[in-house]
């Protein structure tokens, strides 16, 4: 789904008028038409933030929707680059489940580290 679609899909579910969204987000109800109906892009990354706090959605795939990325994360990528870029084309051949249960590997390491 694109970004447009999701917003007014969820916008729709969460029982928001457009006006009353674009109220909330502090956007004129014209311009929130205009992202709606794909006429402009979706709107900056803190903006993209606030959309997904208000609907419930998570933000990080709301940006990606934007075709956006968290500029938290570019900080660490341009922390570095070289080392991240390799990580990121390597884990594009991980398999989901691979990928879903980096967290827990990360988990039993750390207590495996305190019980030492």
């Amino acid at each position: 789904m694109k970004f447009h679609q999701i917003i007014q899909s969820r916008r729709n579910e969460k029982g928001y008028s457009l006006r009353e969204f674009a109220r909330r987000l502090e956007l004129s109800p014209g311009y929130l038409s205009r992202i709606e109906s794909e006429k402009v892009p979706p709107p900056s990354e803190d903006k993209i933030k606030q959309i997904a706090q208000l609907l419930e959605l998570d933000p990080d795939e709301l940006l990606a929707a934007g075709n956006k990325v968290d500029s938290d994360v570019l900080a660490l990528i341009k922390k570095e680059p070289v080392r991240l870029t390799k990580l990121l084309r390597e884990s594009a051949t991980f398999s989901t489940a691979i990928v879903l249960g980096l967290p827990e590997i990360q988990k039993t390491k750390n207590k495996d580290n305190r019980q030492k």
